[in-house]
């Protein structure tokens, strides 16, 4: 009876280790769950970038209202944009996808349903903001929810604020996050108008849930740079926290390639990213 005793409270062990990635380990292994864990992170920063670029390209392209302040409509084949102009001089855009695929883009990703972004200033203003909020929308059949706010705090330099965010993917699992993060742009400064050559650079910290419903904190340790033209980040790296275990992830040396380093204690493991 003390074998078997002794045997089931092994068993309950060894089942206690393996139910989350998120808590501690008798072996620092980097398992499955964090590679798909590291990988929802990095996919859902790069689907709220893209959604940047989005804003970006749409705003831009309305630069020649903004100092008329008019209402229009413009169509390009799978999106189309309809402006206001609100009473308090704030601009609004309410953008619908149908199965778009942006061509100045090559991140081969294909948006549906609604963003609406509501615009006060000029980009060239001192106080300049975008609010972003969703209606149905996914990229690649991921849904996006949540605010997204970006407001202009020096030359180059922007605030963002994620709040409430959701990612649900296509399996129907998902993750929380909220962010505040500061974006410099590093190469495009002479191009305002355009964005497709455009280059920039990360930092901040965010906070959520994992698929499994595990609390999680990430920071970026080295600023993550980012071409609005490629569909993945070229370098830097950010930590990620969850339950007793901490793990970088790395993107690399500014190589345009989809791959990215998980690190723990000194082990590392190459992942394929997502687009």
């Amino acid at each position: 009876m003390k074998t078997i005793n002794f045997l089931t409270g092994v068993a309950i062990i060894a089942l206690g280790f393996s139910v989350s990635s998120c808590k501690k380990d008798k072996v620092d292994a980097i398992s499955s769950d964090t590679v798909v864990a590291l990988q929802d992170q990095a996919q859902a920063n790069d689907m709220l970038d893209d959604v940047d670029n989005e804003a970006d390209d749409v705003v831009n392209g309305n630069s020649s209202l903004k100092s008329a302040m008019v209402d229009d409509t413009t169509i390009l084949t799978g999106r189309v944009v309809v402006w206001t102009t609100n009473n308090d001089g704030t601009r609004t855009a309410v953008i619908t996808y149908t199965n778009f695929q942006n061509p100045r883009a090559k991140n081969e990703r294909v948006k549906n349903g609604v963003i609406r972004i509501v615009v006060t200033g000029k980009r060239s203003d001192n106080t300049y903001k975008r609010v972003v909020t969703f209606e149905n929308f996914t990229i690649n059949d991921n849904k996006i929810e949540g605010t997204k706010s970006i407001e202009k705090t020096a030359d180059y330099v922007y605030k963002i604020t994620m709040t409430d965010g959701k990612i649900t993917f296509t399996d129907s699992s998902f993750i929380t996050v909220n962010y505040v993060r500061t974006r410099t742009m590093v190469e495009g400064e002479s191009t305002p108008l355009y964005i497709w050559d455009d280059a920039y650079t990360f930092e901040g910290s965010a906070n959520g849930l994992t698929r499994k419903g595990e609390q999680y904190t990430r920071e970026i340790t080295i600023p993550i740079k980012v071409y609005t033209a490629y569909r993945f980040p070229v370098s830097g790296s950010f930590t990620f926290t969850c339950g007793d275990n901490t793990f970088t992830l790395d993107y690399g040396d500014g190589t345009m390639d989809d791959k990215a380093i998980i690190t723990k204690n000194g082990v590392s493991k190459e992942i394929t990213l997502r687009r």
